[in-house]
């Protein structure tokens, strides 16, 4: 496999190019590796990878990589009837993602995000609003009784 040098300059040796020169080379890599695909799938593939650990670093500071998930279901645990599958319980799942991503903040000494508060707020008026648009013929969301369904 050939590999293509990117022309050296007098700062090739500070870290923001070494970073980029290893994105560039595992870029070019992928691509050399496995040829048959989309020209862009392996460009999208690394911007994935790359936001994928910028909010896993966010979301878990340091702890459990699928913690804001397991945390998220221990507390749906707790609700066996809730009614996930109304569009009300999507948006308090959704909710609830963002809650305990505050809540994992302050329990690692991190201020809430002024974005996550927001978050949660949006997803409050959210709320608000499909309680709103409900007809009052609907009635509340039904909850399946039977554990075994």
């Amino acid at each position: 496999m050939k590999i293509k040098k990117k022309e050296s300059s007098k700062n090739s040796s500070s870290p923001s190019n070494n970073k980029y020169d290893l994105y560039e080379l595992a870029k070019q890599t992928l691509k050399e590796r496995f040829p048959h695909g989309h020209p862009s799938f392996v460009d999208t593939l690394l911007q994935h990878m790359s936001l994928h650990s910028l909010k896993n670093a966010s979301y878990t500071r340091g702890g459990d990589v699928l913690g804001n998930f397991r945390r998220v279901s221990n507390i749906l645990k707790n609700y066996s009837s809730f009614p996930s599958t109304t569009p009300q319980g999507v948006a308090i799942i959704y909710m609830l993602k963002h809650l305990d991503k505050v809540m994992w903040d302050m329990t690692c000494g991190v201020a809430p995000s002024e974005e996550n508060l927001n978050d949660i707020a949006i997803y409050i008026n959210i709320l608000n609003c499909m309680e709103k648009d409900r007809p009052r013929s609907y009635g509340p969301p039904q909850i399946n009784k039977d554990p075994s369904v």
